[in-house]
Order: C-alpha cells, then sequence, then structure tokens
C-alpha cells in the first residue's frame, strides 16, 4: 500500500522527533517533538532541506520499479501558455528522461489533487510503470 505524502511527512517526522529523541519529552510548556525543536531554535535551512529531501527521497523509492522506471506526482504545470490549475505527473526512466506526463487540471477546485480523478490518474501511472518495468525484464 502506497503512502500519502501526509504519511511520509509524518514518518521522517517521528523519526527525527519522536520516541528515543532528545525532544520526546515535554518541556514545561507541554512542547515536545517538533514543536519542542522549533521552540529551541535548533533548525536551520540546511536541517529543514534535509527533512523535506528525506521525505522526497522516500515518496519516490515507494514510486520506482526495480528497472528504474518511476513517477512523479502532480506538480503545478510552469509552462508560459497561462493555463490556470494545470498540474502534471511525470513518467520518467532510471536516466531521468521524461517519458510521459498526465496532465491533470484542477478547474477552480471542481477536481482537487487530493480527489478520485487525480488517484486514478496516479493509480494508471503505476500501471504503466509496471508495465514498463515488466517490459525492461522480460516479463510483459
Amino acid at each position: 500500500m502506497m503512502q500519502t505524502p501526509d504519511e511520509i511527512v509524518d514518518q521522517v517526522i517521528e523519526a527525527g522527533f519522536g520516541a528515543g529523541t532528545e525532544y520526546a519529552e515535554a518541556n514545561d510548556y507541554g512542547e515536545s517533538g517538533l514543536t519542542l525543536a522549533l521552540v529551541q531554535d535548533e533548525m536551520n535551512g540546511d536541517w529543514i532541506k534535509g527533512l523535506m529531501r528525506e521525505a522526497v527521497e522516500a515518496d519516490r523509492a515507494q514510486h520506482t520499479g526495480s528497472r528504474g522506471f518511476s513517477w512523479f506526482d502532480f506538480e503545478e504545470d510552469r509552462s508560459t501558455d497561462d493555463i490556470a490549475d494545470r498540474y502534471i505527473l511525470t513518467i520518467e526512466d532510471a536516466a531521468h528522461n521524461e517519458i510521459a506526463v498526465i496532465v491533470h487540471r484542477t478547474v477552480g477546485g471542481a477536481f482537487p489533487l487530493d480527489g478520485d480523478i487525480a488517484n486514478r490518474k496516479r493509480a494508471n501511472a503505476q500501471m504503466i510503470v509496471n508495465a514498463l518495468n515488466a517490459q525492461a525484464e522480460g516479463t510483459a
């Protein structure tokens, strides 16, 4: 079962600030975990980037097949044609060559990124990646 981005972020935060870490025990104000680290001002930009990198790598790992074809979740389309609310999901090979994109329009929130249609497009991306990896492995 694939984890959602929120589940991955929660997992990374728990590993860094949960049980067994110096932040697990609450201070006199009841602050613990990530909140305690924030109020103690022990974080900097590099540290935050590291947490983000861990979460992105965990998300990518769950989308990558054994032969290296993978998909990356919807990102805002930054093309120059001024179409609002357009997001692209990218399918790549192991060398990071773009194989295909799946476009999703939210149409002002009518079709949200966490809705059924977007989730079906994610499932289609996984099906495509599975087929590409099976073909590369000679099992298709």
